[in-house]
C-alpha cells in the first residue's frame, strides 16, 4: 500500500503529533452499522464526498500513514485533515523556521458563521469564517455531535445548497460564490420586496466545490449565476451551468459591470449598484446551453477587419470634458515654464471631480488622480482658492494626489499603478509632468517617448480613464522633445501666456471635433488664510475672457526658465549647479542670474542662491470681476504690456507699483504654474 507519512511536527492550535485515533474519531459517521466504526477498517475521506469509507489509516513504527482509495491526492487529504484540526500544521524548513515563528498568525477571530439546513430548517452543518492577525482567513466546517457540540468533519452528512428552504420556495435563484455574497443579495431582495420569488444561494467551500446533487434543487427554476470576477470564478460558473442546465427552466451567466479583480456581488452593491439593476443585467444575459459552451471561439484575426455597417453603427464618442477629452483616451497639455499649465490641469480635474462645467463645457463626473511628484503642498492654496471662488465648502472626496514619480514608460511600474487604481475606478488621471514621470529617458528619442505613450494608453485602456500629461514647451513654443508624444495622443493642446495673467488654449489636435482657440484670465483670489507675516494667502482661479494672449518675448521665457530651474530646489543651489540645471551656457546664465538678483527675485546666502519668497497681493477687483472676464480692456492690457516691454528694453528695473496692485509684477501670486 502506497501510504504517505504525515509530518509529525506540532503546529499552533493543532495536535502535537498526528494521532490515528483522533483521525478515526473525526472521520467516522454517525451510522453505527457503517464499516467506518471498525477499529481497523477504513474511515470517510474528508477530501471528497465519501459515502463509502475510502481512507485507510495505520500506524507503523510510531509513524502514522494514510491513503485514500478513491484517488484523492495526498495533499488534498492532508489539507482537509488540517482544516478539521485532525493533523498538525507542517513545520517550517530550517531556513524559514525562525522567520515564520516571528510571523505567527496568532489566534483566529471568528467573523461569521453560516448554517446549512435541510428542507425543514434542521441544522446539517456549519461553515465558519475565521480571520487571523496577519489577514489570512480560514473556513472550517463542522457538524453537530448530538450533545450540543461540534465535530470538525462532515463525515456522511448530506451536502446541500445554502438557505435550502428559501431556494426550494423560489422561482428565480441567484447562485453566488460565497455565503457573504449570497447574504448580501438576499438582503437587497428583502429591501426591494422581492425575496420569496427570488432567493440567493451558494455552495460550501467556494469555487470548484460544486456537487452534482445540488442541481436537483434547481429543477424547474430560472437560475442566474453570479461568479467572482476571476478565472477560477468563471470556471466555477461553467461547472454550475453544465450541472443545472439539464433540469433547470433556464440558466444564465451574469457578468456584473465595473467589478474589481476578484470582485463579487458585495462589491457591486458597495459601488452603488441596486438589486433591480442586477436583475435587469441577469435578464438581459443570454441563456446558457451546452452547445454554446462547447463552441470553439473563432481564432482572432491578426488584423481585424470591419464592414462599413459595423463602423456606422458604433456608438458615438462620449466626452469626459465636452468637445475636448473623450471618456477614454490620452492627451497632452504643453506650455512654457510658468505658463499656468498646472493651474489649468488642476482646474479641469476639480471640475470633473465635482461634476461642474469647465469653461462652459459639460463634464462627466468621476474620480480624479493627480500625480505630482513635486509635492501637493503647492496645490493646497490653489485648491482652497478654487473652492472659495466656486462656493464649494466640502472637500471633493474623489480627488486624490500621488506624490511619487510613477514611471509610466516602465511596464512594471505601469502595471503596479493600474492594480492600485483599479478599485478606485478613476475617470481622469493627470501626470504632472512628463519629465517627472519619465525620468532617465531621452525626450528626443522617439522610441523612448513611444514607450511613454504606450504606457498612457495601457493605463487608459485598463482603467477606462482619460490620461492627461503636462509637458514643457521648447524655445519654438511647441511640445519639447520628440513629436511622437503629441502625435500619438487623442488630444494635444498648447498654452500661450501673456504678461496680463491671460493664457490662450490652442487646439493642435483633438479626436472628434477640433475647437477654436480661446483665452482664460487668472483671477487673484484670497484663500481666507494668512502666512507667517499675517499677509493674506492668494492664488489664481481661471475664467473665460475675450482678450487673447500676446506672445511673450524670448528673453522673458529664458528668464523664467532660469528661475524655474532654481525653484525646483527649495533649499537652493550654488551658481554652477544652478547653471547646469538651467541648460544655458555660462555667459548667458550669469547675465540672467545678475538680473534676477537685482530684481529681488533671487537672494544669495553665502554660495547658495534661493528663490525669494513671494508675498501674495490682495486683488483690486475680487468682488467686481464676473465669471466671464471681459472688462479688462484691450487698451489697458496693451498699456500694461507696453510699459513692461519698455522697462525690459531699457534694462532697468521698472518702478515698483503700490503693494495693493493686482497687476504688480505678473504672476507674483502664483509663479509656480
Amino acid at each position: 500500500m502506497n501510504n504517505t507519512q504525515l509530518n509529525q511536527n506540532s503546529g499552533a492550535a493543532q495536535p502535537a503529533l498526528l494521532d490515528e485515533a483522533m483521525i478515526r474519531a473525526q472521520c467516522r459517521c454517525s451510522n453505527a452499522a457503517c464499516k467506518c466504526q471498525s477499529a481497523r477498517g477504513n474511515v470517510h475521506c474528508p477530501a471528497h464526498s465519501d459515502e463509502k469509507p475510502a481512507l485507510s489509516v495505520t500506524t507503523e513504527n510510531g509513524k502514522t500513514l494514510f491513503k485514500c482509495h478513491a484517488n484523492c491526492s495526498q495533499e488534498a487529504v492532508l489539507s482537509a485533515l488540517r482544516s478539521n484540526h485532525a493533523a498538525p500544521v507542517a513545520a517550517p524548513s530550517a531556513k524559514t523556521a525562525n522567520v515564520k515563528s516571528k510571523a505567527s498568525k496568532g489566534a483566529p477571530v471568528e467573523t461569521a458563521t453560516h448554517i446549512y439546513t435541510d428542507e425543514e430548517d434542521k441544522t446539517l452543518y456549519r461553515v465558519q469564517r475565521k480571520k487571523f492577525a496577519d489577514g489570512s482567513k480560514d473556513f472550517p466546517t463542522s457538524r453537530p455531535d448530538g450533545n450540543g457540540g461540534w465535530v470538525y468533519s462532515l463525515g456522511d452528512v448530506r451536502r446541500v445548497l445554502y438557505r435550502l428552504a428559501d431556494v426550494i420556495k423560489a422561482k428565480f435563484v441567484i447562485v453566488c460564490e460565497g455565503e457573504k455574497a449570497a447574504d448580501r443579495v438576499n438582503e437587497a431582495l428583502k429591501e426591494a420586496g422581492l425575496f420569496g420569488d427570488f432567493a440567493a444561494t451558494t455552495n460550501a467551500h467556494g469555487a470548484g466545490k460544486w456537487h452534482p446533487e445540488y442541481a436537483e434543487t434547481l429543477a424547474g427554476k430560472t437560475v442566474y449565476i453570479c461568479p467572482d470576477d476571476d478565472e477560477q470564478g468563471r470556471a466555477h460558473s461553467e461547472q454550475i451551468a453544465s450541472s443545472a442546465a439539464p433540469v433547470a427552466r433556464d440558466v444564465r451567466l451574469v457578468e456584473l459591470p465595473h467589478l474589481p479583480h476578484k470582485g463579487d456581488a458585495v462589491d457591486f452593491f458597495e459601488q452603488g449598484g441596486h438589486i433591480c439593476e442586477l436583475l435587469e443585467i441577469a435578464e438581459a444575459a443570454p441563456s446558457w446551453t451546452a452547445a454554446t459552451a462547447a463552441e470553439e471561439p473563432a481564432a482572432p484575426r491578426r488584423f481585424p477587419r470591419f464592414t462599413l455597417g459595423e463602423i456606422f453603427t458604433r456608438p458615438r464618442l462620449e466626452y469626459l470634458i465636452q468637445g475636448m477629452f473623450i471618456e477614454q483616451g490620452t492627451g497632452v497639455v504643453s506650455a512654457d515654464y510658468g505658463g499656468f499649465k498646472s493651474f489649468v490641469a488642476l482646474d479641469m480635474g476639480l471640475c470633473v471631480a465635482t461634476g461642474r462645467d469647465w469653461m462652459h463645457r459639460a463634464t462627466k463626473r468621476g474620480s480624479v488622480v493627480y500625480i505630482t511628484p513635486e509635492g501637493s503642498y503647492q496645490h493646497a492654496d490653489r485648491i482652497k482658492a478654487w473652492m472659495k471662488f466656486h462656493g464649494i465648502t466640502e472637500l471633493p472626496e474623489n480627488f486624490e494626489i500621488i506624490e511619487l514619480p510613477v514611471q509610466i514608460g516602465d511596464a512594471s511600474q505601469c502595471a503596479l499603478l493600474i492594480d492600485e487604481l483599479r478599485e478606485m475606478n478613476p475617470a481622469f488621471i493627470i501626470l504632472d509632468t512628463v519629465a517627472k514621470c519619465n525620468i532617465g529617458r531621452d525626450e528626443n528619442d522617439a522610441a523612448a517617448m513611444g514607450l511613454f505613450t504606450d504606457g498612457m494608453e495601457k493605463v487608459s485602456r485598463e482603467l477606462g480613464a482619460f490620461v492627461l500629461a503636462i509637458h514643457h514647451n521648447n524655445k519654438n513654443g511647441t511640445a519639447r522633445g520628440s513629436v511622437s508624444l503629441p502625435a500619438n495622443v487623442d488630444a494635444s493642446l498648447t498654452l500661450k501666456r501673456s504678461p496680463g495673467r491671460i493664457v490662450t488654449i490652442g487646439c493642435d489636435r483633438v479626436k472628434g471635433a477640433p475647437f477654436d482657440d480661446f483665452s482664460l484670465f487668472g483671477q487673484i483670489v484670497e484663500t481666507g488664510e494668512a502666512d507667517e507675516n499675517s499677509a493674506p494667502i492668494t492664488s489664481l482661479v481661471f475664467m473665460l475672457t475675450d482678450t487673447p494672449a500676446t506672445a511673450i518675448p524670448q528673453a522673458d521665457q529664458t528668464r523664467e526658465q532660469v528661475l524655474e530651474a532654481l525653484r525646483q530646489v527649495p533649499e537652493g543651489l550654488p551658481a554652477k549647479k544652478w547653471q547646469e540645471a538651467s541648460g544655458l551656457s555660462s555667459s548667458r546664465f550669469y547675465d540672467y542670474r545678475d538680473e534676477l538678483q537685482k530684481s529681488g527675485k533671487v537672494t544669495q546666502e553665502g554660495r547658495i542662491y534661493k528663490v525669494t519668497p513671494i508675498t501674495p497681493i490682495a486683488p483690486n477687483r475680487s468682488e467686481s470681476e464676473p465669471l466671464f472676464y471681459s472688462d479688462y480692456s484691450d487698451d489697458a492690457l496693451a498699456s500694461e504690456q507696453s510699459e513692461q516691454m519698455a522697462g525690459q528694453r531699457e534694462k532697468v528695473k521698472p518702478k515698483r507699483r503700490a503693494k495693493n496692485s493686482a497687476d504688480d509684477e505678473p504672476y507674483r501670486a502664483a509663479e509656480a504654474g
